[in-house]
């Protein structure tokens, strides 16, 4: 339950990002109300970790950002060698069983409707990559609104260490691809998670007095 404080001293940010779910918004729902409600009601900036940030560049220099990419030759090689489709960073709409949803998949093929999620950090293995909600979330999305059931899509993992001195991370050159298995029963799990979170959702924009 959101704190009494933040309710009580409450300023609407940007709520027109209330008006649809998407995995970010799903996930930090999930795990911290109160921290939901600072993002996206507030509108505050929600805190980074360097792991969070390492990411955020790496994504940037995947879309093809030149003034990252020109600074920097290692994110210049991954981009060359990181499987990729036609559409980067591809946003789409639909609505999952009465929810809209919003998902953007680090890289769509327009004509077959697979896609590819980028991830850094230092682990990643098979087992996780196959327990990734945010997969099936994009799967189910994707399903709902082509009609297309994928029986796989792809996490591509660009190695990350630590420099055990000074504690900033790099990225090693390496790419590991992980192929995630999707199934039928995990659109449905996942179509039910969405209807249940998207519920609380609007009890709890209700409880702090937002009207949508």
């Amino acid at each position: 339950m959101v704190n009494s404080s933040l309710k009580n001293s409450f300023q609407i940010g940007d709520v027109r990002r209330l008006g649809y779910l998407s995995w970010s918004k799903m996930q930090l729902f999930k795990k911290d109300r109160n921290l939901f409600y600072q993002v996206y009601i507030e509108g505050q900036d929600q805190f980074r970790t360097k792991y969070l940030e390492l990411g955020k560049t790496l994504a940037k220099a995947l879309e093809g950002d030149e003034q990252i990419l020109e600074q920097d030759p290692m994110l210049r090689y991954i981009k060359a060698i990181m499987p990729a489709y036609d559409k980067p960073e591809y946003k789409m709409d639909t609505v999952v069983e009465g929810v809209p949803i919003r998902f953007v998949p680090d890289t769509f093929n327009s004509r077959t409707k697979a896609f590819r999620e980028y991830k850094s950090g230092k682990l990643w293995t098979p087992s996780m990559a196959n327990k990734h909600g945010q997969m099936k979330f994009y799967a189910t999305g994707i399903y709902y609104k082509y009609g297309v059931l994928l029986n796989h899509c792809y996490l591509d993992w660009a190695k990350t260490e630590e420099d055990e001195k000074t504690g900033e991370l790099y990225l090693t050159g390496d790419v590991t691809s992980f192929k995630v298995e999707i199934k039928m029963r995990d659109i449905i799990l996942t179509a039910g998670e969405m209807v249940k979170t998207w519920k609380e959702i609007q009890e709890f924009l209700k409880f702090v007095g937002i009207k949508q």
